[in-house]
């Protein structure tokens, strides 16, 4: 079985940009050991610290994160400055930084069915809040919008400014000749 992502996510610029490599491990205590590198631009400190503030949030250490316990995580934050009198305010759109293993349906796997399926959602202070999703699947249809849902539920993004209407697309395909059929977008008017 392959579960295929597709994922689109629009960006704003800024008059600098810093690219920051950040890594971290992933435990109970989550953050803890967080590295920080931005590239070199005219306040490499802030951009760094901004990093920084971006990676690290109080989140319960729940049960879906134990799957990637011990994992050390390696990502790129893009930043935009804009420029205040003497000095950069740094900021950024969230940005995923971890991503959960897609749950294909029990119930669809003893049928072997097929889906794809495009979730549309926002992100709040690093959290994701769905707004619709649409499935095309011949047999257990909510199984799958159901578990493509929880999927995106489970992203862990940065707390960067909240983005609107991200659009997702999982197919859930048995071997890799399966081409998706992309069923229409959600609007993406409110949250669920």
């Amino acid at each position: 079985m392959i579960i295929a992502l597709l994922m689109t996510l629009s960006l704003q610029s800024s008059e600098f940009i810093a690219t920051c490599d950040v890594e971290f491990t992933i435990n109970r205590t989550f953050a803890d050991d967080i590295v920080v590198s931005c590239s070199d631009t005219d306040d490499v400190a802030g951009a760094e610290a901004e990093a920084l503030r971006q990676v690290s949030w109080e989140r319960d250490y729940s049960d879906y994160l134990i799957e990637r316990n011990g994992d050390r995580i390696e990502t790129t934050l893009t930043l935009y400055g804009d420029r205040a009198g003497d000095r950069i305010e740094w900021w950024g759109p969230s940005q995923l930084l971890v991503r959960l293993r897609t749950q294909y349906p029990v119930n669809a796997n003893f049928a072997e069915a097929r889906a794809s399926c495009i979730v549309v959602y926002n992100v709040r202070n690093g959290f994701t809040r769905v707004v619709g999703s649409n499935c095309n699947a011949r047999e257990r249809a909510e199984s799958f919008g159901r578990s493509a849902r929880n999927t995106v539920r489970r992203f862990i993004y940065s707390r960067g400014r909240d983005v609107d209407c991200i659009r997702l697309g999982i197919n859930y395909i048995m071997d890799d000749g399966d081409d998706p059929h992309w069923p229409a977008t959600p609007s993406c008017e409110a949250e669920e």
